[in-house]
């Protein structure tokens, strides 16, 4: 493997700045910032919100909550809880 390929993948496996939890087809998805492609989708909110909190926390970073219109619903740090 290239040396390029290898900062690339180690780049992308950093941790993120925040766990977003946004609105994306009907659906409710769990993505990285930054990122166009979502962990996982579920089809309620609670269960999307649930998900992130969990691996905000294993990451050791903040969770963004989103609501429909895209406006920021709620934000906190799982390190606070």
């Amino acid at each position: 493997m290239h040396k390029t390929h290898l900062r690339e993948r180690k780049a992308d496996m950093t941790t993120p700045e925040s766990i977003r939890v946004v609105v994306q087809d009907n659906q409710w998805a769990v993505k990285r910032e930054g990122k166009a492609l979502c962990i996982r989708s579920f089809t309620t909110q609670y269960d999307a919100i649930d998900y992130a909190r969990g691996l905000a926390a294993r990451l050791r970073t903040k969770l963004v909550i989103e609501a429909r219109g895209g406006n920021i619903f709620d934000k906190c740090s799982p390190l606070l809880q």
